[in-house]
């Protein structure tokens, strides 16, 4: 996405017509650094020519999903992490309230 506002739209129509979302990112190659950060400058941006404007930290992360979705369903956040970077996943099922 190419900033935090289209995200959030994005996110929210999904919402709409989904019973389940499972949103997988990377949190952001400037905080992680090392390879991961190389990696983003080099070849998704540079190479690649990938926008990479809406890049999130985990704290970020865990904010817009719980702000979007926290009275609407039942989330699950996860991280793992790789050589790649810092994945953080959320699992976000749409329940009766």
């Amino acid at each position: 996405m190419p900033n935090k506002t289209t995200l959030i739209n994005m996110l929210e129509n999904m919402f709409k017509v989904s019973k389940k979302i499972i949103i997988i990112e990377i949190e952001d190659p400037k905080i992680i650094g090392g390879f991961p950060r190389w990696l983003n400058e080099k070849w998704y941006r540079g190479f690649l020519k990938d926008v990479g404007g809406a890049y999130l930290s985990k704290e970020e992360f865990s904010v817009i999903i719980n702000r979007l979705f926290k009275e609407k369903a039942r989330i699950k956040i996860f991280n793992f992490k790789n050589i790649t970077g810092n994945y953080m996943i959320a699992e976000i099922t749409k329940e009766d309230f």
